[in-house]
């Protein structure tokens, strides 16, 4: 199953400048992403963009 296209997520410290995020298992299947994959973080206004480094 699917998980809907938002979800609420907390946001964890993981050192002094550094907070950890965590996606939902079937949003990475469905990118067809993997562990250690490379992405590119955007900041946009007032959100984030998150995509393949490969994409365009």
């Amino acid at each position: 199953m699917i998980s809907p296209s938002k979800t609420n997520r907390k946001l964890r410290k993981t050192g002094n400048y550094t907070y950890m995020l965590t996606l939902p298992k079937e949003w990475v299947k469905a990118l067809k992403w993997r562990a250690k994959q490379m992405v590119t973080l955007e900041l946009k206004d007032d959100h984030i963009v998150i995509k393949d480094v490969k994409s365009k």
